[in-house]
């Protein structure tokens, strides 16, 4: 999984936070980030980001095991 704090280097090379996760920059349209900008500001963009990318994962995780428990 991708850490929030995870980003490369303009180089290439993994650079690492200063928590000791990994970075990750990603490009996105303006119109999300202005959204997520509107409730938690600038400063708490990245980690409203985060958590929202890290519940999805777990939502299509479930649902994942749900569709192959079923079958």
């Amino acid at each position: 999984m991708i850490c929030p704090e995870e980003h490369l280097a303009a180089d290439g090379t993994t650079v690492t936070g200063s928590s000791g996760q990994r970075e990750v920059s990603v490009a996105l349209p303006p119109s999300p980030i202005e959204a997520v900008e509107k409730p938690v500001g600038r400063e708490g963009r990245a980690g409203f980001i985060a958590v929202a990318a890290q519940r999805e994962v777990k939502k299509r995780t479930l649902d994942a095991l749900a569709s192959t428990t079923r079958n």
